[in-house]
């Protein structure tokens, strides 16, 4: 029986190609966005699960209050970790990672160099609660002894082809010279890690070649994981560790207002449930994004389950003649109910078929969109294809159940004297369905809408001189020390019109933050501040604005002794006038005791500068010090600004590039203009909103298809009485607007109820950021959005309501 409900299935297909068509696309369309959303959910969810000890790792946060102030950092001192185990003797397992950043390697035998952007540091017990795969060594000696690293295997791959070759081979770091010997090679880390890392490096190097920088408690450079005993919460920990601060960093901040405290993040929590932390070098998400995107899943399956169900329901009554005759025959109503049931579940079924096509086709494109893959359906056959196969069979059965259980309840006598209701669903309730999808529809297109503009004004912060002109190249070890060489040589060349130099990249996150002394109200005062060191030529190369006072002069001596400060420091610190304002950073003094610091010269304020975006604009933009680098070199990585002209830029790039070359021969050049390193702070959300903008669209089709099913089938439905109305003497128009008006009162409609709810949205996703648009000012995007789907809609209804329209009477009415 089975068999002869699956061949009159199929049959039933043949005879209605065009609505077969329509459902099997609609509903593959609808099943393929949900699977990729739901493998990008799962994807996101899953970081860190893959460590043995997930959960019961954390990460030691610390909260610092400079004058009542709270500042949380990702990243403490060194210390901490020795005075956690003194306080905790029974904590399991306990490791630190300092993550160093851009860091040059070089082979000297084959020439071979690169730059690792995530050098790190860590402890030899750090793969106890980070276990990776070891392709070559040992975990339990790889990072024992001083000048010994890990490599991933593509970076041993990329200097040595193969991980067996690179063990025990050397590397050099930096321009030092000093080999630093390959210990160990670990399979390449899975992009669903919050901490990441190509090269680890034993953390005793620092010990042995930098004494006292891991002693300090003012550095706050090492990430601090630890293994909770199991005898204590995370709630007693945090209590019983908040005594540390007092008893281990008072005595080097004496008479500072200054407190401090640790607390415990659940390492599964670092990705998505992430904090405004200071000095945080993790991979973070936005949670929002990942609930979206579950619940744009979850609308997509809805969008296109209406369609089925709208189409199904309204053919049923072209099916009321054959259910007659089958009752007549004999038929049972169980038997009439499974046979429409198998139709449903057949039909889902092959949508889903075509969707996992779709999956496996749409996987690469979203991974270049992403910058990661993400998990093959048939990656885990068990949850993932079986899963999903069940989810297309309970959408059949769902969507299914309504039409089968009307169809087989028709009775055959109502039926054959043609006395049935045409279309199992009321108007009324299929009518409330298409208002549905089109709200989700014009929901989701006006969200994108306010994304795209967000991004927009977001990638064009104002800063003084164009961002897409000015070169931001990092030099480091010696070419630092000869940077007034350097840039004579740049200048030299006659495509630079203007260079300079800082200690930080503007629109990154590595701008340092110190805690610093300023006056206020007659008296130095505790601040955290960020501050950057330049050379005397910063503000005019960038095209930055003094708003009081006067920049750098590199002809004046005292110059050496003074600052900028921006608006937002003054304004803070209520400086009306903030010339000959006194400046001490804490950081230029090995100890903190007030009376050592107010013996020593304090800068002076010499003038202030308009605000700028300095940062991302996720934050209001915070205070900022500039200290000047006079005529003497830096002596730690700097960042040159170099603002070429305008109409040379190709000739510019390759002038600068040779003349770098020959001051550094070991560190590849590489370079970025400054408008791409503004752009990287929203390069999640940039990739969300492309995201979000393809699955939109296809929102929109999938309802544009069930718009024209629904379309085709009521001008079939009304074909003979629109054959009356042109007897009668009804024109063209007439009876084109008859066609059409209900369905645009419906648009119209549903663009009434999506108008709200994208507004409160766009609302609530905009408090993501500190400057964003005025949502009064972008109205326009709302009703563009509803003017798009009306036209979409017109579209497709107008080409069928003008062949309706356009038939001969003769021909429509020559049966009856």
């Amino acid at each position: 029986m089975w068999f002869n409900y699956f061949i009159t299935a199929l049959r039933h297909f043949y005879r209605q190609k065009f609505y077969t068509l329509l459902n099997v696309i609609g509903l593959s369309c609808g099943l393929t966005c949900s699977f990729l959303l739901l493998l990008y959910v799962v994807d996101e969810l899953s970081y860190d699960q893959h460590y043995r000890l997930y959960n019961q790792l954390y990460r030691v946060n610390g909260n610092l209050k400079v004058q009542g102030r709270s500042v949380l950092t990702g990243r403490n001192s060194a210390n901490l970790a020795k005075a956690l185990k003194a306080e905790f003797p029974t904590i399991p397992k306990l490791t630190r990672l300092y993550p160093y950043g851009r860091t040059a390697l070089y082979e000297p035998k084959s020439g071979r160099r690169c730059y690792d952007e995530i050098f790190t540091y860590a402890d030899g017990n750090v793969f106890d609660l980070l276990e990776q795969t070891f392709l070559a060594g040992s975990p339990d000696s790889a990072l024992v002894a001083p000048r010994t690293m890990v490599l991933t295997e593509s970076m041993a791959r990329f200097f040595f082809d193969s991980p067996q070759k690179a063990l025990h081979q050397w590397l050099e770091v930096d321009d030092e010279g000093v080999p630093y010997r390959i210990t160990g090679v670990i399979r390449d880390l899975s992009h669903r890690n919050s901490l990441r890392f190509h090269v680890l490096t034993s953390i005793s190097t620092l010990e042995r070649d930098y004494p006292g920088i891991l002693d300090n408690w003012g550095l706050l450079n090492c990430i601090t994981l630890l293994q909770l005993p199991p005898q204590l919460s995370k709630t007693q920990f945090e209590a019983q560790g908040n005594h540390i601060f007092d008893k281990y960093v008072r005595g080097e901040v004496q008479n500072l207002d200054i407190r401090g405290s640790i607390f415990l993040q659940p390492f599964g929590e670092i990705h998505l449930h992430h904090l405004p932390l200071m000095f945080d070098a993790t991979v973070r998400s936005n949670p929002f994004y990942v609930y979206a995107y579950g619940l744009l899943g979850g609308l997509l399956l809805l969008v296109a389950a209406i369609n089925y169900l709208n189409l199904s329901t309204a053919r049923s009554g072209r099916r009321a003649k054959e259910i007659g005759i089958r009752k007549a025959a004999g038929a049972s109503r169980g038997q009439l109910f499974w046979q429409f049931m198998t139709e449903s579940v057949l039909m889902c079924f092959l949508a889903f078929l075509l969707s996992l096509i779709w999956v496996e086709w749409s996987l690469p494109a979203i991974a270049l969109l992403l910058g990661h893959p993400l998990p093959s359906p048939f990656s885990f056959p068990y949850e993932g294809f079986f899963g999903f196969l069940g989810l297309a069979i309970f959408l059949g059965l769902l969507s299914g159940a309504y039409p089968a259980l009307y169809l087989a309840s028709l009775r055959p006598a109502l039926v054959l004297k043609s006395r049935l209701r045409v279309g199992a669903l009321p108007s009324y309730l299929r009518k409330i369905l298409v208002v549905l999808q089109f709200s989700i529809s014009l929901v989701l297109l006006m969200l994108t809408g306010i994304i795209f503009q967000q991004l927009r004004h977001i990638q064009h912060t104002a800063l003084g001189k164009s961002k897409t002109q000015t070169l931001v190249l990092e030099i480091e070890g010696e070419t630092c020390h000869r940077y007034l060489a350097l840039k004579q040589a740049l200048q030299a060349t006659g495509q630079v019109e203007s260079l300079t130099a800082a200690t930080s990249t503007l629109g990154s996150s590595d701008i340092a933050q110190n805690i610093v002394l300023l006056e206020q109200n007659g008296e130095l005062k505790e601040w955290l501040v960020h501050t950057m060191k330049v050379d005397a030529d910063f503000v005019r190369t960038l095209g930055l604005k003094i708003v009081q006072g006067r920049d750098f002069d590199p002809q004046r001596a005292e110059d050496s002794l003074s600052v900028l400060v921006n608006e937002t420091l003054a304004r803070k610190l209520g400086w009306k006038k903030a010339l000959g304002k006194r400046f001490i950073n804490l950081r230029d003094f090995d100890n903190y005791s007030l009376d050592s610091v107010r013996k020593s010269s304090p800068l002076r304020v010499i003038g202030v500068l308009e605000d700028f975006h300095f940062q991302s604009k996720h934050s209001p933009i915070a205070p900022l010090v500039l200290y000047p680098v006079r005529n003497r070199p830096f002596w730690y990585p700097a960042r040159l600004y170099i603002q070429m002209r305008k109409r040379t830029l190709e000739n510019a790039l390759a002038a600068i590039k040779n003349v770098y070359e020959k001051f550094d021969k070991k560190r590849p050049f590489k370079a970025q203009f400054l408008d791409q390193t503004f752009a990287r702070q929203y390069e999640s959300e940039t990739k969300q909103y492309r995201l979000f903008l393809i699955f939109t669209y296809l929102t929109f089709l999938i309802a544009i298809l069930g718009l024209l099913g629904l379309a085709t089938f009521a001008s079939e439905q009304r074909s003979k009485e629109i054959g009356v109305r042109k007897v009668l003497g009804a024109g063209f128009s007439q009876v084109f607007w008859l066609l059409i008006q209900d369905f645009l009162r419906l648009i119209l409609l549903s663009w009434l109820i999506a108008l709200p709810i994208a507004l409160y949205l766009s609302h609530h996703w905009l408090q993501n950021f500190a400057y964003h648009i005025a949502l009064a000012q972008s109205l326009y995007i709302f009703l563009g959005a509803g003017v798009l789907v009306l036209l979409g809609s017109f579209l497709t209804i107008a080409a069928l309501a003008y062949r309706t329209a356009s038939l001969r009477p003769s021909l429509i009415l020559r049966y009856e």
